[in-house]
């Protein structure tokens, strides 16, 4: 009877432990959230969220090409998570990269590619 009941102890001690790890992971993936207008329902930023990103970085349609996008960014170059590839400015490399987590291509994507891979 003992034994059945340290046993039962013993498991639910586990079962927290693997919750309580679980509970304070990060979050290790690319995030892109979409910024909807309100009265037309279109996107008009997407943003980019990615774990140790300080900066705000966000992708936004080209006004003069409906299949064209442009990349911005706010805060320091020290605020982003990746070094600069030489002859860019580090905010295009981040975006490379985060682009490259959801399977997108920088050069080759389009602004709907973009929104599709949005939440």
């Amino acid at each position: 009877m003992w034994q059945w009941l340290l046993l039962s102890l013993a498991v639910v001690g586990v079962l927290a432990l693997v919750a309580w790890f679980l509970s304070q992971r990060r979050v290790s993936e690319t995030v892109l959230r979409k910024v909807v207008h309100p009265r037309t329902g279109r996107v008009r930023r997407v943003l980019v969220r990615r774990p140790g990103l300080r900066a705000k970085l966000w992708f936004e349609p080209d006004s003069h090409s409906p299949t064209k996008f442009v990349v911005k960014c706010q805060g320091d170059p020290d605020a982003f998570t990746v070094t600069r590839l030489p002859g860019e400015p580090v905010h295009m490399t981040e975006a490379r990269e985060a682009l490259l987590e959801l399977g997108l291509d920088l050069e080759k994507c389009s602004w709907e590619d973009i929104v599709k891979a949005a939440q």
